[in-house]
């Protein structure tokens, strides 16, 4: 049941993926759980805002959970491997998604469509994005980098 990743929601929170299918969220003051949220599969990454927590699981899945009602979780579908990565931009508006499908997605988080990617040809294992550029970068298991520019989020 280890955990398998983390990453920040603000300051004083994180937030926890882990193999026994939990989203956890931790008050970093307390240093105690504040929630667990069931994400139905084993967890391999976790992206987070002041608004909301997202996980990237085993089952091909990506959930979003609401942090100010905890409700949830919504689930994004388009993935057809297991999802290793997650980066949220910092306008709240996009998602950006690999997973080991080859393919990086483009998530518009207001009308929850997606936009795919392409240019790997192996499995993708992560994704940054530079807001002052607005380009995002892919690395994956082919060795290559790649660079997507434009990619919507301001």
């Amino acid at each position: 049941n280890g955990v398998r990743c983390v990453a920040f929601g603000t300051s004083d929170v994180l937030v926890s993926g882990s193999k026994d299918k939990t989203v956890k969220i931790w008050d970093l003051e307390s240093a105690q759980e504040v929630v667990t949220f069931d994400a139905f599969a084993d967890v391999y990454c976790v992206a987070a805002n002041s608004d909301y927590v997202f996980a990237g699981s085993a089952d091909f899945r990506i959930r979003q959970w609401n942090l100010h009602t905890m409700e949830g979780p919504v689930t994004l579908i388009g993935h057809g491997g297991i999802i290793r990565a997650l980066h949220l931009s910092p306008d709240k508006t996009t998602l950006y998604s690999c997973a080991e499908d080859s393919k990086v997605k483009v998530w518009d988080l207001r009308s929850m469509d997606c936009v795919t990617l392409f240019g790997h040809s192996k499995a993708v294992r992560d994704v940054a994005y530079d807001p002052k550029t607005r380009v995002l970068y892919s690395g994956g298991e082919d060795a290559m980098i790649k660079m997507y520019e434009k990619t919507g989020a301001k």
